[in-house]
């Protein structure tokens, strides 16, 4: 169901990896929680996590603003929201965002290259 559905959550998805990231930037300055204060945060985790969370902002913004999205791009955004509620299950673990991370990062590199005008010079010429 989320596969089919990718046009319309893709921008939420966003919006709650750049809201988690700037929780995660509270975190740090306050060094517990913003939604639960007597909770004293680990920098180095917290920091791990914003990282990760910037790096999907990024990635999926060039996902949000293409009109229109090519299935490998709905998949690896469907695996991000697996890894990234993955993530918040297991905590502290994080390979699970780091996987997101990998996938929307392969994604991007990939369609990148296939839109590249060199690449469209060798089709025609072979």
């Amino acid at each position: 169901m989320l596969f089919l559905t990718v046009q319309r959550w893709a921008d939420y998805f966003l919006a709650v990896c750049l809201i988690a990231a700037a929780k995660a930037v509270f975190a740090l300055i306050f060094g517990a929680t913003v939604s639960v204060p007597h909770l004293v945060t680990k920098p180095t985790v917290v920091s791990e996590l914003l990282v990760l969370l910037a790096a999907i902002g990024f990635l999926t913004f060039g996902f949000v603003t293409a009109l229109r999205q090519s299935t490998l791009q709905a998949v690896s955004l469907v695996l991000a929201v697996i890894g990234l509620a993955w993530s918040t299950l297991t905590e502290p673990n994080l390979w699970p965002l780091c996987m997101s991370v990998a996938v929307l990062g392969i994604t991007w590199v990939m369609e990148v290259f296939l839109k590249s005008p060199r690449l469209a010079k060798l089709r025609s010429n072979g």
